[in-house]
């Protein structure tokens, strides 16, 4: 008797458990991802990528010491070739191209009670506020990043040019 009762409060327990790592719907995943406002999330990314390639681009046509000289010409070619690389990523990296594969992410990765958590979250007060102050911490945090990498790009060049030279010599 005593067996039974342990068997019947195991697999209560293992029910209760199933039941609480379900996997989300799809319908739950994209509230979440309108609540968390993925999609201006991504727009934040593409602009601040937009701008971090513009920099790369002034730093390596720029006159610091060691940057290549370009003419007029030429840096011109660079900033259309810059916009043509930036316009395609942005067309084959468009949120409603990568919408499924993100849903089928977040179904793998979180529970219904995780997706439910955060909406509730991103839809409170709270979590409204933290979606507002959100880019501005990524910019603010992608500005320090790029000032500790000011220090390195000359040794990251010259690591370059040390690789090329290296390849050109085993042809």
């Amino acid at each position: 008797m005593r067996a039974i009762r342990n068997l019947i409060a195991f697999l209560a327990a293992l029910t209760v458990s199933a039941t609480a790592a379900a996997q989300p719907t799809d319908a739950s995943v994209e509230r979440l991802m309108k609540a968390s406002r993925t999609d201006r999330m991504i727009d934040v990314m593409f602009d601040q990528m937009r701008e971090s390639m513009r920099q790369g681009l002034l730093a390596s046509t720029g006159g610091r010491p060691g940057a290549a000289s370009f003419s007029d010409e030429q840096k011109r070619v660079l900033e259309d070739m810059t916009t043509q690389m930036f316009e395609l990523m942005r067309s084959e990296l468009s949120w409603e191209r990568l919408k499924p594969e993100m849903i089928a992410l977040h179904r793998e990765v979180l529970t219904q009670d995780e997706v439910d958590a955060l909406v509730a979250f991103y839809e409170s007060p709270l979590g409204s506020t933290v979606l507002d102050k959100m880019p501005l911490i990524v910019q603010r945090a992608a500005a320090i990043s790029q000032q500790w990498m000011k220090p390195l790009l000359p040794q990251l060049q010259r690591i370059g040019e040390e690789a090329v030279k290296k390849l050109a010599a085993t042809r």
